[in-house]
């Protein structure tokens, strides 16, 4: 008899290189590509080590799908885009130092600011670099404890509650993980919900990142001098505040750009000073580059950053000095 499960691993090797080396160039974890490709990430485990039992055929239809969509999307963006995938800015070195200190203290760590200042982009980069690295996404839905920790565990993934409670099943799962777990937009849980999730760190001796907007740092201090809550206060060791953008993160940002024209990144300047800030100005960047291919030109003008911002805020183009 053929062993047909054999033969279909032995002729996936290729497509599991083209996954590794994808995973590796995308800089992801195998939960995020199992995400993308629609498969669990235990499912995509056992598939990258050749031992998957089940239907070969339909996980790596699915698998190839994701590989074709991948390829079309590098090819598009290369023949449309200039888009930095990544840049260091002082902004994305403040967050990460409190990142890898609460990571590996471990501690409860404080990150609050300004809207567009880089806070979601830094959590998602050291996930996606990092190992055991997991960011929880609060919204108003999340506001009672026993919701944020069900969002909790479909993060984490593989969360067995076996009847029990929510928090020992997710401090089952992470505990001697060395592991961090971020929760951003943390302004929208309860004052119960973020002490739960202080019980995690407790319990589990992991790190836990409340990151926000600036209120939030505000509220979860006044929280802290509550007798009820005293232990949360106590417990948060580093603590970083951006209100806004830096020089910094902007000249950053467009050397990554590769904005020559001084009259271009003082235009560009003046966006990432808006509301929004960078993630604003890569916004609108990324649109006049489009509209820049789609006249066959290679080089971007300032034509095409005030039509993308005109188009994308319906504002008028905010004002700077021209340089003569």
């Amino acid at each position: 008899m053929v062993d047909t499960h054999k033969i279909s691993v032995d002729t996936s090797k290729e497509l599991v290189e083209r996954v590794r080396q994808a995973m590796e160039e995308d800089r992801i974890s195998q939960r995020v590509a199992g995400e993308q490709i629609g498969i669990p990430s235990s499912t995509l485990s056992l598939w990258l080590s050749g031992t998957y039992k089940g239907i070969l055929e339909k996980v790596e239809a699915k698998i190839s799908k994701w590989l074709d969509a991948r390829t079309i999307r590098e090819r598009t963006l290369a023949s449309s885009m200039r888009v930095p995938s990544w840049v260091e800015t002082p902004a994305y070195t403040t967050f990460e130092l409190v990142f890898t200190h609460s990571q590996f203290t471990p501690d409860i760590g404080l990150i609050t600011g300004g809207a567009g200042v880089g806070k979601t982009f830094a959590a998602n980069t050291y996930a996606n670099r990092g190992v055991n690295v997991w960011v929880v996404t609060a919204d108003p839905s999340m506001k009672t404890p026993l919701k944020a920790l069900k969002e909790i565990a479909f993060v984490l993934g593989d969360v067995s509650r076996n009847d029990g409670s929510w928090l020992r099943a997710i401090v089952r799962r992470v505990k001697g993980s060395q592991g961090l777990l971020i929760i951003d937009e943390a302004q929208h849980l309860s004052t119960d919900a973020i002490d739960q999730i202080r019980a995690i760190h407790d319990q589990a001796e992991i790190g836990v990142v409340f990151s926000g907007n600036e209120p939030l740092r505000g509220r979860i201090e006044g929280i802290g001098r509550l007798d009820t809550h005293a232990q949360l206060f106590s417990r948060i060791g580093i603590r970083k505040d951006r209100k806004k953008c830096s020089r910094g993160d902007v000249e950053a940002l467009l050397n990554a750009w590769q904005l020559e024209n001084q009259n271009l990144r003082l235009l560009v300047t003046a966006i990432a000073s808006q509301q929004g800030a960078l993630r604003t100005m890569n916004k609108v960047l990324r649109y006049a580059v489009q509209l820049c291919r789609a006249d066959h030109r290679d080089e971007l003008s300032l034509d095409d950053v005030q039509s993308a911002w005109k188009e994308l805020t319906m504002k008028p183009v905010p004002s700077f000095k021209k340089e003569a």
